[in-house]
Order: structure tokens, then sequence, then C-alpha cells
């Protein structure tokens, strides 16, 4: 039974005939090779079904402050943005809009004065530029409002730190969580690692395309939990799809 990572080490060791002597449960040992694994194994879920790890952050407007941060990586590897889905804004703390992505290098209004962005856009109908880890907002905040930037982000997972990393059954409750069935192609992968280590390849091909197979049957699984989209959801009304 998996608890953690040490876990699934164990089993790698012992499905080799290898101890921890010669793979040791670190950074240098499988620790780091699982870390490979897991951002394989959470991109695999992202690719499949963003919402597992999609999540909605706020961010407070400041007068005269047009640049507001996307998820940064954490101090661990991995925990950054990976795509931004959703944008809403409210400039007044009362008036919600919903942000339309804007191609910064094909606009032909002027950005390096505040006036002159504002004379152009509209706080009614607000647009955002992501530069590097930055949202763009315009117009230009020309007020402090608590809590004005809703971000709904799709972010990458961190990593295991030690042997004793523990997985949950949930996904999306941290940065750090994995459902525990796929601990069991991370132990295929791992295994396979080993094997091509200590030089036998056949039995390395072999276990890596079992935790490929079984990634894949994973993946297939735990399919998009929102699949009906059956209402349209415009301005104070519900509109059925299927009437």
């Amino acid at each position: 039974m998996y608890i953690t990572l040490s876990d699934v080490f164990n089993s790698a060791r012992f499905r080799t005939g290898t101890s921890t002597s010669d793979f040791a449960d670190t950074n240098t040992g499988l620790l780091g090779l699982a870390n490979k694994h897991l951002r394989k194994i959470s991109l695999s879920l992202i690719e499949n079904n963003e919402d597992w790890y999609a999540t909605i952050t706020t961010a407070s407007l400041v007068n005269g402050t047009q640049t507001y941060a996307l998820s940064s990586d954490s101090s661990l590897s991995g925990g950054g943005m990976i795509t931004l889905n959703r944008l809403e804004v409210t400039y007044d703390g009362s008036e919600w809009q919903v942000a339309t992505p804007m191609d910064l290098e094909q606009t032909s209004v002027p950005t390096a004065l505040t006036a002159d962005i504002n004379a152009n856009f509209s706080t009614s109908e607000p647009y955002y530029a992501i530069y590097g880890n930055n949202i763009y907002l315009f117009p230009v905040p020309t007020a402090d409002v608590s809590g004005g930037l809703r971000k709904f982000e799709v972010v990458r997972q961190g990593e295991a730190t030690n042997s004793s990393f523990f997985f949950n059954m949930a996904t999306g409750a941290s940065l750090y969580q994995l459902p525990k069935e796929f601990m069991e192609p991370l132990e295929d992968f791992l295994t396979a690692d080993i094997y091509e280590r200590i030089g036998k390849v056949q039995e390395a091909i072999a276990t890596r395309q079992s935790g490929e197979t079984r990634l894949e049957q994973l993946r297939r699984q735990f399919s998009p939990r929102n699949e009906d989209f059956d209402l349209n959801v415009g301005t104070n009304a519900y509109e059925d799809y299927g009437e």
C-alpha cells in the first residue's frame, strides 16, 4: 500500500533487487528521478483535464498601477502558472467585467503613459496583456479596490522534497497533490530507471511501457469533471442549449 514516496522507492528497489546503498532516497538518487516523472504525470492530468489544477485567486487594484503578478514558482520547483483562462476586474468595487486578452505588440495606442491608455480604454470593457509573469491592465486603475482582480489560473504542481512526501486521494487542494492511483505508473517509471542504470535494458523498456500504459488508462479515467455544459450563462439569463 502506498503511503509515502518511500513506499514507492522501496517497491521499485525490491523489483530490481537493489537497495538504498545502490539508490538512496535523496535528490541525487530516487527523489530526483521521482520529481522528473511527477512533473510528467501531473502535466498529463492537466492536458486531459485542466480543472484538476485550476485555481481562482484575487488581488487588489492599486491606484496608478497597471501590472499585477500571475502565480509564481514557490521555493520548490513548480507551482507557477501554466494558463490564465479568465480574468475578471472591478474598477469601482461593485461592477464586475470580464477582461478581454489582447496582443500588446499589435496595439496602435501608445502605452507609455497612463493618460494615453485611459483615454483609449474603458472600465466597462477592460483588456489585458501578459508579459513575463505579469498581467497588464487596460485601462489603468485610478482608485484602490480591495480584491478587484480575479484570476482563473491553471498551475503546475510543486515537487516532493523528501521520501516522506505524502499523497492524498484528492487533487487541487494545494500545490502538492496527486491521486494515489498515479503512484503505480510512478513506480513503473522508477523501476525502469533502475533497470536501465544497472544494464537491464530489455526489462527497462518493458517496465517503462507498462508505466505508459497505466498512465494512459488513468488519464482516461480522470476525464473532465465538467463535461456537459448544458447552460449558456448570459447577462441575467440562463439559456438551455437543449431547448
